[in-house]
C-alpha cells in the first residue's frame, strides 16, 4: 500500500471547463503556446528514489519502442520502483499504449486523467508573430512607448482553453 501513487487534487477534479468561445474573425487565427513542465533532471540526480517518481513526458512524436525501453530502464530491477508517464492532447493514446505494454509485461499500472488550462495567442493571418522576448527591427530606442503598448495589446489577444491530460503511474512488481 505504501507504493501507491498519489491521486490528483480535488480542486482539479471539481473545476468545470469554460464556455466555448465565439468564432474568430476571418483575419485572425490561433497560435498555440507549448505546455510548460519542469526540466528533466540529469541521470545522476534522478538516481536517488527519495526525490519522487521519475517522470517521462510523452509527445505525439515520441517513438513507441523508445518510450517502452526508457520506462523499463528507469524502472530498474528493484521492486517498488515507480515512474510516471505524462501526456496531453494527441499524445494520450500513445501514453496509454505504453502503459498497456508495460502492464502486459507484468508491471503494475494506474491511470489518472485530468485537464489543464492552456493559453492560445490570437494573431493576424498575414502578420509576423514575434517570439517571446524577441524584438523587431526598429524597436530599439525611440519607440519604447509604442513597444509597451504592443505588449499590452498582445496580452489582450489571449484565449484560455482546456486540454485533456493523463498520468500513467507504473510500479515495478
Amino acid at each position: 500500500m505504501a507504493n501507491n501513487p498519489p491521486t490528483p487534487s480535488t480542486s482539479l477534479i471539481n473545476q468545470k471547463p469554460p464556455p466555448p468561445f465565439p468564432r474568430l474573425p476571418p483575419h485572425k487565427k490561433f497560435h498555440k503556446r507549448p505546455l510548460l513542465h519542469p526540466p528533466i533532471p540529469p541521470r545522476s540526480a534522478s538516481s536517488s528514489s527519495s526525490s519522487g517518481p521519475k517522470t517521462i513526458y510523452i509527445s505525439p512524436r515520441t517513438p513507441f519502442v523508445s518510450a517502452i525501453k526508457r520506462a523499463r530502464t528507469l524502472l530498474g530491477s528493484a521492486p517498488g520502483e515507480v515512474i510516471l508517464l505524462r501526456a496531453s492532447g494527441r499524445a494520450i493514446e500513445k501514453a496509454l499504449q505504453v502503459g498497456l505494454c508495460l502492464l502486459e509485461g507484468g508491471e503494475g499500472v494506474r491511470i489518472c486523467t485530468g485537464g489543464v488550462e492552456v493559453l492560445d495567442d490570437v494573431v493576424g493571418v498575414g502578420g509576423y508573430k514575434r517570439k517571446w522576448g524577441e524584438e523587431e527591427e526598429g524597436d530599439e530606442g525611440e519607440g519604447e512607448e509604442e513597444g509597451e503598448e504592443e505588449k499590452e495589446e498582445e496580452g489582450e489577444d489571449v484565449r484560455r482553453r482546456w486540454t485533456s491530460t493523463v498520468e500513467v503511474w507504473v510500479t515495478k512488481k
